[in-house]
């Protein structure tokens, strides 16, 4: 069996956590201090895992709970759990009983199994009633992670781990991750040669009104202050109600305590691009090529709704894992300005959608491989660069959503799931003051969430 990397962790009662090497470290003179579920160590394949804890001196013995039955009851601080699916998303409740058949300490945990080449997938987490860790795969060159929670920073790990020791009882939060990957020098210079090759595609154009060569030098630092990919991860995650550990033994066994969150019968995936108003371009931005402008979007928010350039949709139904694909391209209306500051209505035109699609590549039964492809090329100027996106993507049923590939810095995009009830913010980027000469200046990025 594959040994999934030890990570240890001590669920802090007072201040904050301390990260240990080995289990074999723990000593302590007043017992009473050690007596919550805090260190595990997993190890796992395809089909089944081990999980293993800290030794609770108050604990008479353990109970394991498994869709809702008892897997494992007895007083070793571990349990085995065979003949699991590839790829699966496992549930336990876990549950220390004391001297008087009391349950005085919990947790929930969620595991994936792995693939079946033995490749992690998914977010592991652990909760108590204060206390969630969460443990994904890790990332190749990655330094540094950033966690935020609900959207606010609360610390950074060089490790592909983290423990939060301030979250409240029974509240579900969402968890985001994010790291940025260098460039390796074989994609800077990819890029700057296709820019290269397209600022002369331009120059065969027979209305350009500026210099080619100051426009690369302004993509060209546009793309050395961007040169990393970002990888994002994010999951719902919920703590548990306090009164669960206060319950008998005998209430515990005959009915399901801990039930933190809903798994969803129907997923939706969605990405959105659209050209916002900005102070600098309210309402009209000009053409990357001569006197023309083009309308924004007329809004000044990334949101699931209103209009857009462009939108690609995934519907996932987890009882078939059927997937199904929505899409839709705005119009590109153009205008030219007048003297007094107004504008006038020319024509419009509809981008081609042939190459923006979506298509599945894997299945399981608790997560969906997607790839989200977007190349529309502009209406008017066929030599112009795309709107361009494309993500790699694992969809999990428990809410989490792994996205990885790329998009250029104009216009601006949002991505957005939801699970039946309203959809999430997953990612967005704002084009900024960035214009359609930015197209070029591509951001690599990793979402789950």
């Amino acid at each position: 069996m594959e040994n999934k990397k030890l990570f240890l962790y001590l669920f802090a009662i007072c201040l904050s956590f301390l990260l240990i090497p080995s289990i074999s470290v723990f000593a302590y003179e007043d017992e009473s201090f050690n007596q919550n579920f805090s260190d595990f160590q997993v190890n796992k394949n395809a089909n089944e895992m081990i999980v293993k804890w800290n030794s609770i001196p108050k604990a008479k013995k353990y109970i394991v709970k498994h869709n809702h039955g008892i897997l494992y009851e007895g007083t070793e601080a571990q349990f085995e759990s065979k003949n699991l699916s590839e790829g699966s998303l496992n549930e336990y409740e876990i549950a220390a009983i004391d001297y008087n058949d009391q349950v005085f300490s919990n947790s929930h945990i969620k595991i994936y199994t792995t693939s079946s080449n033995n490749e992690e997938i998914g977010i592991d987490t652990f909760s108590t009633t204060s206390s969630i860790i969460l443990d994904w795969p890790d990332v190749d060159n990655i330094t540094e992670y950033y966690i935020y929670r609900d959207n606010q920073f609360i610390g950074v790990t060089k490790e592909s781990h983290y423990i939060d020791n301030t979250p409240s009882a029974n509240t579900e939060y969402q968890y985001t991750i994010t790291g940025e990957i260098p460039f390796t020098n074989t994609r800077f210079e990819q890029i700057i040669e296709q820019v290269k090759i397209d600022f002369l595609n331009y120059l065969l154009t027979d209305d350009v009104n500026t210099s080619a060569n100051n426009l690369f030098s302004q993509v060209y630092k546009e793309i050395e202050e961007n040169p990393f990919d970002l990888i994002e991860i994010s999951t719902p995650v919920k703590t548990l109600e306090e009164n669960v550990q206060k319950i008998s033994l005998q209430n515990y066994r005959a009915k399901p305590q801990i039930m933190p969150l809903a798994i969803s019968t129907n997923t939706w995936i969605k990405i959105n691009t659209m050209i916002l108003n900005t102070p600098k371009y309210p309402g009209y931005i000009p053409a990357p090529i001569g006197s023309y402008y083009y309308g924004t979007d007329n809004r000044t928010t990334i949101t699931s709704q209103g209009s857009t350039r462009s939108s690609l949709e995934a519907s996932i139904n987890w009882s078939t894992l059927a997937v199904e694909e929505t899409k839709s391209i705005g119009w590109t209306n153009r205008y030219t300005k007048n003297s007094n500051g107004t504008y006038t209505f020319v024509d419009r035109k509809q981008a081609s959608s042939n190459n923006v699609y979506l298509g599945a590549t894997k299945k399981t039964s608790s997560m969906i491989d997607i790839n989200f492809i977007h190349k529309a090329a502009h209406p008017y100027y066929t030599l112009a660069p795309n709107v361009e996106y494309e993500f790699r993507t694992e969809i999990y049923k428990d809410g989490t959503t792994k996205i990885r590939g790329y998009h250029t810095l104009f216009p601006s995009l949002g991505i957005f799931r939801s699970d039946g009830s309203g959809y999430k913010t997953i990612y967005t980027h704002d084009q900024g003051s960035r214009s359609p000469w930015n197209l070029y200046s591509h951001k690599t990025i990793n979402i789950t969430k």
